[in-house]
């Protein structure tokens, strides 16, 4: 009967696949990344992925937004969060724990999520909290990957406000339970920005992506160092709804999804659902420049990862 009970219990208790360490110590944390991100303290936070066990993608990239995201917060931030040389040893630091932590755990694959938050009181205390949440990475989205177009763009694209997780809600409860993400649209019609992710649309064989307006993502600066590379033409201009049909692609980007290629883009009506009598536009990701670009990107993490600590 006791190992009945038991069994019992284990199997009524939340799968725990990830960590939380505050200010360095483990904390008890049984709700997943994003329910714990929407229940926690209001602050500026940073979604980052490891290659391998001991390296982060964009790692300086993840300390200069972080502290950039808290100064367009607040004036009175702590010095020790706003000035990138004070952030960076203690982002490292608590990440590092975190990443041991998982390990430790037998959670460890090869490559991990985190999602750093810092949040701040008093400014006369020089109070500040720094919360790691590390989790294995999740597969890539598999085919067909659907946007819809709805919401509009964020009030302080500049900062990467936790509150922004709360606010997109009412937007994300519309979407349909095959779309990827939804995709924030001006009232000229200027596609910005994902809820989560950068925008690209293809047009002939030139990239168009916002180049102001939208929080600048980890992997959008390394979308825009390949196109540079390899010659592909770009201009930094939002794509436009009214110029769909005219597309030859559209991707999105973010940390966990890398640059991932658009097979459908669904424009609901204000305030619905998606139905069959939306405008839509299909595209091919098999091949075409989208395709070439995903994975252009997708070989870069590894040479633009940084080691956080030669043992974890």
């Amino acid at each position: 009967k006791f190992l009945l009970g038991l069994q019992f219990f284990l199997s009524a208790r939340p799968l725990m696949t990830g960590v939380l360490v505050r200010n360095g110590a483990v904390e008890l944390c049984e709700l997943s990344s994003k329910a714990w991100l929407k229940n926690a303290p209001r602050g500026a936070y940073t979604t980052a992925r490891t290659y391998g066990p001991r390296s982060v993608f964009e790692w300086g990239f993840h300390v200069e937004r972080m502290a950039t995201s808290i100064r367009a917060m607040s004036a009175s931030a702590p010095a020790a969060i706003i000035d990138p040389q004070q952030l960076a040893p203690r982002m490292k630091h608590e990440c590092a724990a975190a990443m041991r932590e998982l390990s430790q755990r037998g959670l460890a694959p090869e490559h991990q999520r985190l999602t750093v938050l810092i949040a701040w009181g008093d400014q006369s205390q020089g109070e500040f909290d720094v919360y790691t949440y590390a989790e294995p990475l999740p597969p890539l989205p598999a085919p067909p990957i659907i946007v819809e177009v709805r919401g509009a763009p964020r009030v302080n694209p500049l900062a990467k406000d936790s509150e922004w997780v709360r606010a997109r809600d009412p937007l994300l409860q519309l979407k349909a339970p095959n779309c990827e993400e939804i995709i924030l649209a001006g009232e000229d019609g200027a596609l910005l920005e994902g809820a989560s992710t950068n925008f690209y649309a293809v047009v002939g064989d030139t990239l168009y992506t916002a180049g102001e307006g939208v929080l600048m993502g980890t992997v959008r600066k390394l979308v825009l160092e390949v196109c540079a590379r390899e010659g592909v033409p770009v201009v930094l201009e939002a794509p436009n709804l009214a110029t769909l049909s005219s597309w030859q692609g559209a991707m999105v980007s973010s940390t966990s999804r890398l640059l991932l290629p658009v097979n459908e883009v669904v424009v609901p009506k204000p305030d619905h659902r998606a139905d069959e009598q939306d405008r839509r536009m299909q595209f091919d990701t098999s091949c075409g420049l989208a395709r070439q670009l995903a994975d252009w990107v997708a070989k870069e993490v590894e040479a633009n990862s940084e080691v956080l600590e030669a043992r974890l």
